[in-house]
């Protein structure tokens, strides 16, 4: 917010300038010329922070992003299914591997279970 402000004073600083600059005083549109300026600059430096703060934050959720996609990768295959650390149950391979979806599947004999969600057979 403190960007938008800095950039509405420069705003009503310009204002200020084209009444004085018809009126001409010189002494009062020099001072009013060195005000602007000084705003000007400030707001430039906001807007720096606040691209290095973007780009913090940008770093920062393509840093999480990364983690999250880490740790939903399966980390065997068992029965013809997916396991993923820390969950015994078996999900169907085609589910996760075309839409990243993690889908149960159900034991239907020894060697045989089906998904849940897209109804496919898996073998072992």
């Amino acid at each position: 917010m403190a960007h938008a402000t800095s950039f509405d004073d420069a705003m009503e600083l310009l204002e200020r300038l084209r009444a004085l600059a018809a009126d001409g005083e010189r002494a009062a549109l020099d001072a009013r010329i060195t005000e602007l300026g000084e705003k000007l600059d400030a707001a430039r430096r906001e807007a720096d922070q606040l691209q290095e703060r973007i780009a913090s934050l940008e770093a920062e959720n393509r840093t999480l992003k990364q983690a999250a996609a880490g740790s939903d990768e399966p980390v065997e295959v068992k029965n013809g299914c997916y396991r993923f650390d820390g969950d015994d149950a078996l999900y169907c391979p085609l589910c996760w591997d075309n839409k990243r979806h993690k889908a149960r599947t159900t034991r239907i004999s020894s060697r045989q279970r089906v998904c849940g969600t897209c109804r496919s057979p898996i073998s072992a």
